[in-house]
């Protein structure tokens, strides 16, 4: 839902799809705005599957695939700084235009549920749009 609302609205400057990532039939254009992306998934989550594929009557993008994506959508750097912390890797998309920004974050020991396997997502996030 977050996915589609960021490709085909205009109103917000920043989403976080937590759980989730781009499926094939979400059309980013050049009539998409730009939008800050910031997308967590988790490595071990057995209910949208983080390598892609088909699940739930979609046809998702791998994970950081989805983040790419985004950031060539908006003109990023398509090499991401890449930084971990405790196991997990971020990825982070800079030089987009329209001072938009795409991060992906890989949790390694989460399933779908991410805030039970990484408690401090909601303050990660809070940190991700403050930033903006």
């Amino acid at each position: 839902m977050v996915n589609k609302l960021a490709a085909n609205t205009t109103h917000f400057k920043a989403v976080a799809a937590v759980a989730s990532q781009l499926i094939t039939s979400i059309d980013i254009t050049n009539q998409t705005s730009p939008v800050s992306i910031f997308q967590i998934n988790g490595a071990q989550d057995d209910v949208i599957p983080i390598g892609g594929g088909d699940r739930l009557g979609h046809t998702f993008y791998d994970a950081y695939a989805s983040a790419k994506k985004w950031a060539i959508q908006f003109g990023c750097n398509t090499q991401p700084e890449q930084t971990s912390s405790n196991g997990n890797t971020a990825y982070t998309f800079s030089g987009c235009s329209n001072d938009v920004l795409v991060k992906y974050l890989r949790v390694e020991n989460a399933g779908h549920n991410i805030p039970q396997s990484y408690p401090q997502l909601w303050d990660t996030i809070w940190d991700f749009f403050s930033e903006l």
